[in-house]
């Protein structure tokens, strides 16, 4: 059996791959997205669900247009910029979050940003629903675009 898939949401595009080729790997369906090939299932999956659960963890949704539907207003709570790229603290609850702009997250942590982090301090991507903000390491591809597109 063999099966390649092209999914396609907002304007990425990714490939489920049926592969049963490598004796060290059961047979099973591998993601091929964004460079990475990632193993997403095997046996007696459904390609519907694959599709869905591809486009929902992968691909997913961006926060919302409005700002002021994001918590916390999505804005600098030392200076209130808006429309910025704002940084929270990582692992710390959302009762606790304190969301900086990069002027502010780096005057604050006292150190300079590298890549994706300012100190302990980490990119504050919001979900769809503007409610909460990705985990470090969970952010999907259309809300780090969304984040990335904003201004420091």
């Amino acid at each position: 059996m063999s099966a390649d898939i092209g999914i396609e949401h907002r304007g990425y595009t990714a490939r489920l791959v049926w592969i049963d080729q490598n004796p060290k790997w059961k047979p099973g369906w591998w993601l091929h997205f964004d460079g990475s090939r990632i193993p997403v299932g095997g046996d007696g999956e459904e390609q519907e669900s694959l599709v869905a659960r591809v486009i929902s963890t992968y691909i997913g949704d961006p926060p919302p247009d409005d700002h002021t539907k994001i918590w916390g207003g999505y804005t600098c709570s030392d200076c209130t910029a808006s429309g910025v790229k704002l940084w929270r603290s990582y692992q710390v609850v959302l009762d606790g979050q304190v969301l900086r702009c990069t002027s502010c997250c780096q005057k604050h942590e006292g150190k300079e940003r590298r890549d994706d982090s300012i100190g302990w301090s980490v990119p504050a991507v919001p979900t769809p629903d503007g409610e909460t903000f990705w985990g470090y390491t969970s952010v999907p591809a259309a809300a780090a675009a969304w984040w990335r597109a904003l201004p420091d």
